[in-house]
């Protein structure tokens, strides 16, 4: 709701009636407004909420650094709705620490920060700027929060694009190689693939992510230890 989820190169009204129709992006402005949405998403069937506070590397009028919530805004939003954050790229020490504390689970995407790196091009100039500058970024920040041991979940956002690596497969390893690099033991890394991120939709979430009576797996046999050497989980053989 709101910054990125914000489709400002189009018509305010156009937006609105789009909102109005029930369709899954809404406006707010106050806390009043955010709590009443909520509530209305929520009679709609919404299992999850998702706030954008800033504009996206593809926003055309705003950027990730053009915070659109107020104080009291924020903290209506933490307050009621906060299980996880994604994309992560200006995550700093006092933010990781409290999510360790407090729970909350951080689905990184640098899948699609690397993948829309590598095709950026075909991409408007201001994304372009904003990409180079996020990239670096959010790379010298992961370890922020796995060195306090913050949850963290496998994201790839690729329902905006998927260029260099197109099978599921290909984007686990690429993700898996990523965690490895910035301090993940191997047996966080699998937890972050499989068992932690059912937990981001709590009690919506379906029954996925353990090996229990009554849960949907996929239960695979392989020749050697994960623990000794992720690639057997990432290079199947039928």
């Amino acid at each position: 709701m709101g910054g990125h989820g914000d489709t400002q190169d189009c018509p305010l009204d156009a937006v609105m009636r789009f909102s109005h129709a029930g369709r899954e992006a809404q406006l707010c402005d106050g806390v009043d407004e955010y709590i009443r949405t909520v509530r209305l998403m929520v009679r709609r069937g919404a299992k999850c909420i998702k706030m954008a506070s800033s504009g996206g590397v593809l926003s055309l009028n705003n950027s990730p650094e053009d915070r659109q919530f107020s104080d009291s805004e924020l903290k209506a939003i933490v307050d009621g709705v906060s299980r996880s954050i994604e994309h992560w790229c200006y995550l700093d020490e006092e933010v990781a620490d409290m999510m360790k504390a407090k729970g909350v689970i951080l689905v990184a995407t640098r899948y699609i920060q690397e993948d829309l790196l590598a095709g950026f091009r075909e991409l408007p100039p201001k994304a372009i700027e904003e990409i180079e500058k996020l990239v670096p970024l959010s790379s010298s920040t992961y370890g922020l929060a796995i060195r306090p041991g913050v949850k963290i979940a496998l994201g790839t956002d690729t329902t905006v694009a998927i260029r260099s690596i197109r099978s599921p497969t290909g984007r686990t390893q690429w993700n898996c190689d990523t965690r490895l690099k910035a301090g993940m033991t191997l047996l966080e890394a699998i937890d972050a693939c499989t068992a932690t991120p059912p937990a981001v939709l709590g009690k919506h979430a379906p029954l996925a992510g353990r090996l229990r009576e009554g849960y949907d797996a996929d239960v695979i046999a392989v020749a050697s230890n994960p623990l000794e050497g992720i690639d057997v989980l990432l290079s199947p053989r039928l």
